[in-house]
């Protein structure tokens, strides 16, 4: 599973890799709210983010549903996601992770 990063509203900014042929989702990891190595505030992002929010929403699909096979996972990820527009990534953008309306 490939992931990179986009605005809240689901467009890629410059520096995100997209493709239908190398990119599987597109997850809103842009303007990321953080405290860095020092303990300030800022403000990050990109797929460095989107991998590990995409890590977490299959990790709570598969604490309830613990017999889930990676198939099941990656289908699970595939009904969250949305196409947007043009067909940037393969399977879409899925704008928030965090909701758990679809267990």
């Amino acid at each position: 599973v490939v992931v990179t990063s986009s605005d809240l509203f689901g467009r890629l900014p410059r520096h995100s890799n997209y493709g239908v042929k190398s990119v599987d989702f597109m997850i809103s990891a842009e303007q990321v709210d953080v405290f860095d190595h020092r303990g300030v505030y800022s403000t990050t992002g990109g797929s460095s983010y989107a991998a590990p929010i995409l890590a977490a929403l299959a990790t709570r699909f598969l604490a309830q549903n613990q017999s889930a096979t990676t198939r099941d996972i990656v289908k699970f990820l595939e009904s969250r996601a949305i196409q947007k527009g043009n067909k940037l990534v393969k399977f879409g953008w899925i704008p928030d992770p965090s909701d758990d309306f679809k267990f």
